[in-house]
């Protein structure tokens, strides 16, 4: 902990009495941000910073601070707790906060009852989703910590997998617009440990757990809301998951060949989560597979491409069931062997393969090759007109000609992009990658080097004059990127956008 020193009778470590301030944004401190004009106090001894000077104050119990609308104050301590925690925060305005807890007990472990009452009414926290959480906890350590903070409606991220006796009591007590907590404990829950934790939270809303947790959804107010949905998919392994289509609605999804070249590829679905499979062959017309609600249709291939051209291809176009698609997509090219290959070894691998289906959300959707080949995905989720959430991430770091052009054209409800880790362009990678789809109002691309007119012609365009909502684009700091001016085969970003730099 260092040499402990004492300042006006405040007692801190030496490690906290740093000359050169780090700034608002970092990750070491804990932060709050106002909404609006406010004064706020704290009723313990801390350490702040309101960006106005290098070096830290020091702050005295109960000490009233003014800060107008968008300012920050950062603190820091080293605050050992009582049975009512280490102190309490009262604050007049609107406000958000953000940064490390841990940062006002100068990073050590916490004790039992350590942020007791922290936020106890503070009616008017709005937001707490970027506080940063420790990954354990300890008895009583977060007991009414939001508690009646009428206003908050998302939890931070609760990453702690081992809970402890009264850990969660009376945690968000009150916090009657709370519609969103994110908890990921993998440990039995119980009313020792969350007792009253939800008491009179918004009734309805979503529950993220861990996919290994071990909650239940009963009436008790020690579990989860009654009524709520729950998303379990954290820390869940899809990419050694088959291909998955979970069906949103009754009605057919339709595998079908398009064009004379290639209308005849086959491969198998299950309805039995891969007990028996049947095996169906791509026609004009298309084959049908017929699905209920509540449908999970596990799908595999052994086929190297599924298209030849942009007019010759095999695909899950049309139909009239709608449908969530998550796993592994090389189960359509590796068959049974998908799982860790990385690798596309054919020109058009997947090009088209979802163009024109009725997938709501590829959320899920594990997209893992590092190889790519020309082409690729070229058009993969082009004309989803129901398309809401692309894949997380397309991770080659290396592209290949063409190999990402017009992937998610013609995608009108669109609001979520991949992360483009890739650093340096090819040949129209990235060609009309997002064009015509108006309801993507931020991308974020870290390409740094070859960001020609030819490699991003139509990014992000509308073509016919009009950009629907306008939007933010956030670049690598060193990079130059061309304005659009809506035409789909100038290159850039659409010239009423605002552009930002990447920060870390």
């Amino acid at each position: 902990m260092g040499r402990v020193i004492k300042v006006n009778g405040i007692t801190f470590s030496s490690s906290l009495e740093q000359i050169n301030y780090t700034g608002l944004n970092s990750s070491n401190v804990f932060k709050i941000t106002a909404q609006e004009n406010l004064t706020l106090s704290f009723s313990n001894n801390l350490l702040y910073n309101d960006g106005t000077t290098v070096s830290w104050k020091y702050y005295d119990s109960n000490k009233v601070l003014e800060l107008n609308n968008g300012s920050s104050v950062v603190f820091k301590g080293s605050l050992v707790p009582t049975g009512n925690g280490i102190g309490t925060f009262t604050v007049s305005g609107n406000f958000t906060v953000s940064g490390n807890l841990l940062a006002l007990i100068n990073n050590e472990r916490m004790q039992s009852y350590q942020f007791k009452n922290l936020f106890k009414n503070c009616t008017t926290l709005t937001d707490a989703s970027n506080l940063n959480m420790p990954n354990y906890t300890v008895q009583n350590c977060y007991e009414g910590m939001f508690y009646g903070c009428i206003s908050l409606t998302t939890s931070p991220s609760l990453i702690a997998e081992i809970l402890t006796i009264d850990c969660y009591k009376d945690m968000f007590y009150g916090c009657t617009s709370l519609n969103h907590i994110i908890c990921y404990n993998v440990s039995d829950i119980s009313e020792y440990i969350s007792s009253d934790w939800i008491h009179g939270v918004n009734s309805s809303g979503i529950f993220e757990l861990n996919y290994n947790g071990e909650w239940n959804n009963t009436n008790k107010i020690s579990h989860i809301p009654t009524n709520w949905t729950i998303d379990n998919e954290y820390n869940y392994t899809w990419e050694n998951e088959y291909l998955q289509f979970d069906v949103l609605t009754d009605g057919t999804i339709l595998w079908k060949g398009i064009g004379s070249r290639n209308n005849t590829l086959t491969i198998s679905y299950s309805k039995d989560n891969g007990t028996t499979w049947t095996e169906i062959t791509a026609t004009s017309e298309g084959t049908e597979i017929n699905v209920l609600t509540g449908d999970k249709v596990l799908i595999k291939g052994n086929n190297n491409r599924y298209a030849y051209d942009k007019n010759n291809y095999s695909a899950f176009t049309g139909g009239t069931a709608t449908y969530n698609c998550r796993g592994n997509i090389m189960s359509l090219i590796y068959g049974d062997n998908f799982i860790g290959q990385i690798i596309l070894t054919e020109d058009w691998a997947l090009s088209q393969i979802f163009n024109g289906s009725n997938i709501v959300s590829a959320e899920y959707l594990i997209m893992p090759a590092t190889t790519l080949t020309a082409d690729c995905y070229r058009a993969t989720f082009a004309n989803c007109s129901l398309l809401i959430e692309s894949p997380k991430v397309l991770p080659a770091i290396n592209l290949k000609l063409e190999c990402y052009m017009y992937m998610f054209n013609q995608c009108p409800v669109l609001i979520t992009h991949p992360e483009l880790p890739a650093i340096r362009l090819v040949d129209y990678c990235y060609k009309g990658m997002f064009s015509n789809s108006p309801s993507l109002s931020c991308v974020k691309c870290l390409a740094q080097f070859d960001i020609s007119v030819e490699n991003v012609a139509g990014f992000i365009a509308i073509g016919g004059g009009v950009w629907y909502n306008g939007g933010t684009f956030i670049k690598h700091p060193n990079a130059i990127w061309p304005r659009s001016n809506y035409n789909t085969e100038k290159p850039g970003i659409p010239s009423d956008w605002i552009i930002k730099n990447y920060k870390e």
